[in-house]
Protein backbone atom coordinates (compact mmCIF):
# COMPACT_ATOMS: atom_id res chain seq x y z
CA UNK A 1 0.00 0.00 0.00
CA UNK A 2 3.01 2.30 0.91
CA UNK A 3 4.55 1.77 -2.81
CA UNK A 4 1.11 2.84 -4.29
CA UNK A 5 0.23 5.69 -1.22
CA UNK A 6 3.10 7.25 -0.25
CA UNK A 7 1.01 10.55 0.29
CA UNK A 8 -0.57 8.59 3.72
CA UNK A 9 2.73 7.33 4.92
CA UNK A 10 4.91 9.40 7.24
CA UNK A 11 8.50 9.09 5.97
CA UNK A 12 11.32 6.99 8.25
CA UNK A 13 14.94 8.48 9.36
CA UNK A 14 16.15 6.04 6.54
CA UNK A 15 13.63 7.42 4.23
CA UNK A 16 14.87 11.04 5.49
CA UNK A 17 18.57 10.21 5.04
CA UNK A 18 18.26 8.60 1.62
CA UNK A 19 16.25 12.02 0.45
CA UNK A 20 18.69 14.21 1.72
CA UNK A 21 21.37 12.01 -0.45
CA UNK A 22 19.64 12.19 -3.61
CA UNK A 23 17.28 15.41 -3.53
CA UNK A 24 17.67 18.73 -5.05
CA UNK A 25 16.36 21.45 -2.91
CA UNK A 26 14.18 24.11 -4.03
CA UNK A 27 13.60 27.85 -2.90
CA UNK A 28 10.16 29.31 -3.98
CA UNK A 29 10.17 33.11 -4.79
CA UNK A 30 9.06 34.43 -1.61
CA UNK A 31 12.22 32.60 0.20
CA UNK A 32 14.48 34.47 -2.25
CA UNK A 33 12.58 38.04 -2.13
CA UNK A 34 13.02 37.67 1.34
CA UNK A 35 16.44 37.76 1.62
CA UNK A 36 15.73 41.94 1.00
CA UNK A 37 13.14 41.60 4.25
CA UNK A 38 15.68 40.13 6.66
CA UNK A 39 17.81 41.81 8.99
CA UNK A 40 21.94 41.32 7.62
CA UNK A 41 22.60 38.71 10.03
CA UNK A 42 19.39 36.40 9.57
CA UNK A 43 19.59 36.67 5.35
CA UNK A 44 23.69 36.35 5.59
CA UNK A 45 22.57 32.80 7.90
CA UNK A 46 20.03 31.84 5.20
CA UNK A 47 22.92 32.41 2.79
CA UNK A 48 24.90 29.86 4.67
CA UNK A 49 22.17 27.18 4.31
CA UNK A 50 22.42 27.75 0.42
CA UNK A 51 26.40 27.45 0.80
CA UNK A 52 26.03 24.17 2.36
CA UNK A 53 23.73 22.68 0.17
CA UNK A 54 24.40 24.24 -2.91
CA UNK A 55 25.46 21.40 -4.91
CA UNK A 56 22.14 20.27 -4.80
CA UNK A 57 20.41 23.50 -5.61
CA UNK A 58 17.82 24.38 -8.64
CA UNK A 59 15.62 26.95 -9.69
CA UNK A 60 12.45 26.49 -11.88
CA UNK A 61 12.44 29.00 -14.20
CA UNK A 62 9.12 30.44 -13.45
CA UNK A 63 10.67 30.93 -9.31
CA UNK A 64 13.35 32.98 -11.60
CA UNK A 65 11.36 34.82 -13.60
CA UNK A 66 8.75 36.17 -10.50
CA UNK A 67 12.26 37.08 -8.41
CA UNK A 68 13.33 39.30 -11.40
CA UNK A 69 9.77 40.62 -11.96
CA UNK A 70 9.04 41.03 -8.17
CA UNK A 71 12.43 42.11 -7.16
CA UNK A 72 12.24 46.31 -7.46
CA UNK A 73 8.47 46.99 -6.24
CA UNK A 74 9.99 45.01 -2.86
CA UNK A 75 13.11 47.02 -2.69
CA UNK A 76 10.70 50.54 -3.62
CA UNK A 77 8.52 49.09 -1.03
CA UNK A 78 11.28 49.20 1.89
CA UNK A 79 12.17 52.29 0.76
CA UNK A 80 8.77 53.96 0.62
CA UNK A 81 7.97 52.23 4.18
CA UNK A 82 10.25 55.19 6.07
CA UNK A 83 7.70 57.64 4.00
CA UNK A 84 4.49 55.65 5.74
CA UNK A 85 6.06 55.20 8.88
CA UNK A 86 6.74 58.90 9.57
CA UNK A 87 3.54 59.47 8.13
CA UNK A 88 1.59 57.57 10.45
CA UNK A 89 3.65 58.64 13.32
CA UNK A 90 3.06 62.25 12.74
CA UNK A 91 -0.58 61.39 12.20
CA UNK A 92 -1.07 59.73 15.32
CA UNK A 93 0.90 62.47 17.11
CA UNK A 94 -1.09 65.32 16.24
CA UNK A 95 -4.59 63.01 16.97
CA UNK A 96 -2.58 62.36 20.65
CA UNK A 97 -1.49 66.15 21.25
CA UNK A 98 -5.34 67.66 20.23
CA UNK A 99 -7.01 65.01 22.25
CA UNK A 100 -4.65 65.98 25.14
CA UNK A 101 -6.36 69.99 24.82
CA UNK A 102 -9.16 69.31 26.29
CA UNK A 103 -7.93 68.11 29.44
CA UNK A 104 -5.63 70.76 30.17
CA UNK A 105 -7.64 72.94 32.24
CA UNK A 106 -10.41 69.94 33.13
CA UNK A 107 -8.51 67.71 34.62
CA UNK A 108 -7.35 67.90 38.68
CA UNK A 109 -4.23 65.06 38.08
CA UNK A 110 -3.23 64.79 34.98
CA UNK A 111 -0.38 66.94 33.85
CA UNK A 112 -0.76 67.74 29.85
CA UNK A 113 2.10 70.11 29.68
CA UNK A 114 4.57 67.21 31.06
CA UNK A 115 2.64 64.39 28.89
CA UNK A 116 3.41 66.79 25.56
CA UNK A 117 6.99 67.41 26.68
CA UNK A 118 7.25 63.83 26.73
CA UNK A 119 5.49 63.52 23.59
CA UNK A 120 7.85 65.86 22.03
CA UNK A 121 10.96 64.72 22.93
CA UNK A 122 10.21 61.29 21.66
CA UNK A 123 8.23 62.39 18.14
CA UNK A 124 11.72 64.36 17.46
CA UNK A 125 13.68 61.05 18.68
CA UNK A 126 11.83 58.85 16.24
CA UNK A 127 11.85 60.73 13.31
CA UNK A 128 15.92 61.39 13.81
CA UNK A 129 15.94 57.53 13.82
CA UNK A 130 14.24 56.95 11.04
CA UNK A 131 16.37 59.59 9.49
CA UNK A 132 19.30 57.71 10.27
CA UNK A 133 17.97 54.55 9.28
CA UNK A 134 17.05 55.83 5.43
CA UNK A 135 20.15 57.28 5.56
CA UNK A 136 22.18 53.58 5.99
CA UNK A 137 19.46 51.74 4.01
CA UNK A 138 21.06 50.13 1.38
CA UNK A 139 21.16 51.56 -2.09
CA UNK A 140 19.98 48.02 -4.12
CA UNK A 141 19.23 50.08 -6.98
CA UNK A 142 23.17 50.92 -7.63
CA UNK A 143 24.71 47.85 -6.65
CA UNK A 144 22.56 44.83 -5.27
CA UNK A 145 24.98 42.46 -3.37
CA UNK A 146 21.99 40.06 -2.36
CA UNK A 147 21.03 39.41 -6.31
CA UNK A 148 24.62 39.08 -6.98
CA UNK A 149 24.73 36.27 -3.77
CA UNK A 150 21.78 34.57 -5.69
CA UNK A 151 23.49 34.90 -9.22
CA UNK A 152 26.43 33.08 -8.01
CA UNK A 153 24.43 30.68 -6.27
CA UNK A 154 22.14 29.62 -9.08
CA UNK A 155 24.50 29.78 -11.73
CA UNK A 156 23.74 27.19 -14.29
CA UNK A 157 21.21 26.02 -11.88
CA UNK A 158 17.92 27.53 -13.42
CA UNK A 159 15.23 25.71 -15.57
CA UNK A 160 14.24 26.36 -18.71
CA UNK A 161 11.31 28.06 -19.80
CA UNK A 162 8.20 26.29 -21.16
CA UNK A 163 7.44 27.43 -25.02
CA UNK A 164 3.85 28.88 -25.58
CA UNK A 165 2.64 26.27 -26.57
CA UNK A 166 2.76 24.45 -23.39
CA UNK A 167 1.69 27.72 -21.29
CA UNK A 168 -1.51 28.13 -23.39
CA UNK A 169 -1.49 24.36 -22.76
CA UNK A 170 -1.79 24.71 -18.83
CA UNK A 171 -3.78 28.01 -18.83
CA UNK A 172 -6.77 26.05 -20.43
CA UNK A 173 -6.30 22.96 -17.91
CA UNK A 174 -5.17 25.12 -15.18
CA UNK A 175 -9.08 26.86 -15.32
CA UNK A 176 -10.28 23.05 -14.97
CA UNK A 177 -7.42 22.50 -12.24
CA UNK A 178 -8.98 25.43 -10.25
CA UNK A 179 -12.40 25.46 -10.63
CA UNK A 180 -12.50 21.80 -9.41
CA UNK A 181 -10.01 23.25 -6.51
CA UNK A 182 -7.19 21.16 -6.94
CA UNK A 183 -3.81 21.95 -5.49
CA UNK A 184 -1.98 23.92 -6.20
CA UNK A 185 -2.83 27.36 -6.89
CA UNK A 186 -6.03 27.71 -6.58
CA UNK A 187 -6.08 30.42 -4.04
CA UNK A 188 -4.59 32.86 -6.55
CA UNK A 189 -7.18 32.43 -9.09
CA UNK A 190 -9.14 35.75 -8.61
CA UNK A 191 -6.39 37.29 -6.22
CA UNK A 192 -3.84 37.58 -9.68
CA UNK A 193 -6.74 36.61 -12.56
CA UNK A 194 -5.09 39.90 -14.69
CA UNK A 195 -2.54 37.88 -16.36
CA UNK A 196 -2.30 34.23 -16.86
CA UNK A 197 1.11 33.84 -15.95
CA UNK A 198 0.70 35.12 -12.90
CA UNK A 199 -2.34 33.25 -11.71
CA UNK A 200 -0.97 30.23 -13.03
CA UNK A 201 2.08 30.96 -11.57
CA UNK A 202 2.63 28.32 -8.79
CA UNK A 203 1.32 25.42 -11.19
CA UNK A 204 3.77 26.20 -13.61
CA UNK A 205 6.12 26.05 -11.09
CA UNK A 206 4.60 22.83 -9.49
CA UNK A 207 4.79 21.03 -13.50
CA UNK A 208 8.51 22.54 -13.76
CA UNK A 209 9.53 20.82 -10.65
CA UNK A 210 7.47 17.31 -11.68
CA UNK A 211 9.50 17.61 -14.98
CA UNK A 212 12.96 18.37 -13.08
CA UNK A 213 12.14 14.89 -11.29
CA UNK A 214 10.88 13.43 -13.81
CA UNK A 215 13.94 13.63 -16.08
CA UNK A 216 16.95 13.76 -13.76
CA UNK A 217 15.16 10.80 -11.29
CA UNK A 218 15.74 12.61 -8.10
CA UNK A 219 13.12 13.61 -5.12
CA UNK A 220 12.47 17.12 -4.14
CA UNK A 221 12.49 19.30 -1.35
CA UNK A 222 10.99 22.71 -1.31
CA UNK A 223 11.03 25.50 0.51
CA UNK A 224 8.74 28.41 0.67
CA UNK A 225 7.21 30.99 2.81
CA UNK A 226 3.86 30.41 1.08
CA UNK A 227 1.04 29.59 4.00
CA UNK A 228 -1.99 29.26 1.40
CA UNK A 229 -4.13 25.91 2.16
CA UNK A 230 -3.43 24.80 -2.20
CA UNK A 231 -0.41 23.80 -1.10
CA UNK A 232 -0.60 22.79 2.52
CA UNK A 233 -3.18 20.41 4.62
CA UNK A 234 -4.33 22.02 7.94
CA UNK A 235 -1.63 20.26 9.98
CA UNK A 236 1.21 22.20 8.08
CA UNK A 237 2.05 19.38 6.37
CA UNK A 238 1.96 19.44 2.22
CA UNK A 239 -1.75 18.80 0.41
CA UNK A 240 -1.16 14.75 0.24
CA UNK A 241 -2.77 15.34 -3.23
CA UNK A 242 0.45 17.25 -4.21
CA UNK A 243 2.57 14.20 -3.03
CA UNK A 244 0.27 11.64 -4.64
CA UNK A 245 0.37 14.11 -7.84
CA UNK A 246 4.17 13.98 -7.44
CA UNK A 247 4.94 9.90 -6.70
CA UNK A 248 2.68 9.28 -9.83
CA UNK A 249 4.17 11.49 -12.30
CA UNK A 250 7.49 11.15 -11.16
CA UNK A 251 8.52 7.88 -8.98
CA UNK A 252 9.84 9.92 -6.62
CA UNK A 253 8.85 12.05 -2.99
CA UNK A 254 8.44 15.72 -2.65
CA UNK A 255 9.05 17.18 0.12
CA UNK A 256 7.54 20.78 1.25
CA UNK A 257 8.99 22.77 3.75
CA UNK A 258 7.53 26.55 5.16
CA UNK A 259 9.38 28.74 6.65
CA UNK A 260 7.46 30.69 9.23
CA UNK A 261 9.42 32.78 10.82
CA UNK A 262 12.75 32.99 9.49
CA UNK A 263 14.21 34.63 12.79
CA UNK A 264 14.37 31.14 14.46
CA UNK A 265 16.81 30.28 11.81
CA UNK A 266 19.67 29.18 14.34
CA UNK A 267 17.24 26.49 15.34
CA UNK A 268 16.13 25.85 11.87
CA UNK A 269 14.29 22.50 11.68
CA UNK A 270 14.40 20.96 7.94
CA UNK A 271 16.31 17.66 8.49
CA UNK A 272 19.78 18.16 8.57
CA UNK A 273 19.86 21.58 7.47
CA UNK A 274 21.65 22.59 11.01
CA UNK A 275 24.79 20.03 9.83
Amino acid sequence: MKEVFPAYYPLTEDDFSKLWDECLFVFDTNVLLNLYRYKTETHDQLFDIFDKIKESLWLPHQVALEFHEERMPVIKSLMNAYEKIERTIEENYTKIKNELKSYKERHPIIDVDEIVRVLDENYKSIRAELENKKKTHPNWTTRDEIKERIDVLFYEKVGEPYPQERLEDIYKRGELRYSLKIPPGYEDRTEKKELPYRKFGDLILWLQLIDKAKHIHKPIIFVTDDTKKDWWSKDGTPRSELIQEFFLGTGSAFIGHRLRNIKYISSFDFYKMRT
